[in-house]
């Protein structure tokens, strides 16, 4: 089965290669031009603002930090580890 899939992929690999030059599929007038057109990227919009303080620096914004998250989640945690171990 192994040797069916790599077989097939080494065939479907040549659909990503670049037709030859003065083939049908390069003289096609349906298909796209063999030269790419690009296009200028537009910068994205910054969904939120930086805060300056009085200084004119950057204030750092900090995440919160949830003690009773953390507690439940270690407690189960080592509930789950002890349940395990077969202590309880």
């Amino acid at each position: 089965m192994m040797k069916l899939m790599i077989a097939a992929m080494a065939v479907s690999a040549s659909a990503y290669q670049p037709a030859v030059a003065g083939s049908r599929v390069t003289m096609s007038r349906v298909a796209a031009s063999a030269q790419p057109t690009f296009a200028a990227v537009e910068p994205a919009a910054r969904a939120v603002v930086p805060t300056m303080n009085a200084d004119g620096e950057h204030e750092t914004e900090y995440e919160m930090f949830d003690p009773g998250w953390v507690a439940v989640t270690v407690g189960i945690y080592s509930a789950v580890l002890l349940k395990f171990a077969g202590i309880f």
